[in-house]
Formats: C-alpha cells, structure tokens, sequence
C-alpha cells in the first residue's frame, strides 16, 4: 500500500469522525442564532406594546407634560418601524408641537372622566420563559437586563391584579367606599404607567 494510499485512507476516516461534530457545530451556532432572534424580537414587542401602554395610562390618570412627550418621542423613534408605530409617532409629534394653550387643551381631552376605569391585561414573555434554560448563550450583562425586564414585568402583572380587583369593587360598594375604591383604582393605573415606563427604558 503506497503512502498515498494511506493518507487518503487516514483522511475518509478523519473527515468521517469529524463531519458529525462539524455538522452539530453548525446546527448547534443556527440554534443559538434563532434562539437570539426570538429572544430580541419578543422584547422589542414588548417594549413597543408597554410604551403605549404607558402613555394611555399616562393621558388618562397621571401627568402629561412636555418632558413626557420627548421621551415618548424618543423610544418610539427607536422602535421597529410599521404602520403603528409610525401612525403613533406622527400623532404624538403633532401633539408635541402645538403651542401651550392648544397642548393644554389636547391633554386635557385625554383625562379620564370621574369614575371610569380601565380594562386592564397582563403582559408576559413566553418565547423567554421557554427559552431560559439556554439563556448561557448571552453575556451576563444582557443576562441580568433580561431577567430584570422579567422582573419587572411580574410587578407590573401584581398592579394590574390589584388594579383589577378595586375596579371591581367600585360596582360592589356605595358611598365613602366606593369613592376610596375609584382612588385605590385610580392609584394602580399611575402606578401602571411608571411600572410601565421603567420596562420601557430597560428593555
């Protein structure tokens, strides 16, 4: 048998061991690819979803300035770009730009009236949640942001639990307790708003 002969054999045998690392090598960097996509792409939606979220309880119940459209502004112009997002910004912008006593008036309308309360969700990342056994993939830093988002995220849930039961109770009660359960309402809906601006600026 020539040399020739042997090395060609030594190299089918070489590439027949290795083909099935190199081939799982392969399948294993896709995975990983896919599982960053889902990952990043779950968080953009929830952070779009969450900024609108914001800026309707925001309108409704809390304070609506200047400084809040800027930051609106600023996050929606960083968002992915479809007819939503663009429709919202062209309106938030235009609301922006009115002078004081028109902005004034705008925000104004916005408020809700007495009484009314809101239907509000919950939010969740189920596309993560499956995904956190794999999560080894990213540094730590990105790590500890994601789980923060998490966390945060079941905060906002237990408020909208809460948020939920004294709107019930507003139908329940009469009198001096039915107007401490619209305040208690009403207080979960700011306190949605912020929870939900601060998802905004982490995620």
């Amino acid at each position: 048998m020539t040399s020739e002969s042997v090395g060609a054999i030594f190299l089918g045998w070489l590439l027949g061991v290795l083909s099935p690392l190199i081939v799982d090598r392969i399948r294993n960097r896709y995975q990983e690819d896919e599982i960053r996509d889902g990952v990043y792409s779950e968080l953009r939606e929830l952070r779009f979803t969450l900024l609108v979220a914001a800026y309707g309880f925001q309108s409704e119940f809390g304070k609506l300035d200047r400084s809040y459209y800027q930051w609106l502004i600023a996050n929606l112009e960083t968002c992915d770009i479809n007819a939503e997002s663009a429709k919202m910004l062209e309106v938030v912008k235009n609301i922006a730009a009115k002078d004081d006593s028109t902005f004034a008036l705008l925000v104004g309308e916005m408020r809700a009236k007495p009484g009314v309360g809101l239907n509000v969700r919950k939010y969740r990342m189920p596309y993560f949640d499956s995904k956190v056994g794999s999560l080894g993939i990213f540094d730590e830093r990105k790590i500890a942001a994601m789980l923060d988002v998490r966390a945060q995220l079941e905060m906002f849930n237990e408020i909208v639990d809460d948020a939920r039961m004294y709107h019930r109770m507003t139908y329940e009660l009469a009198g001096i307790n039915h107007q401490q359960a619209v305040k208690s309402a009403n207080s979960c809906y700011v306190d949605l708003a912020s929870r939900a601006r601060e998802i905004v600026n982490r995620a």
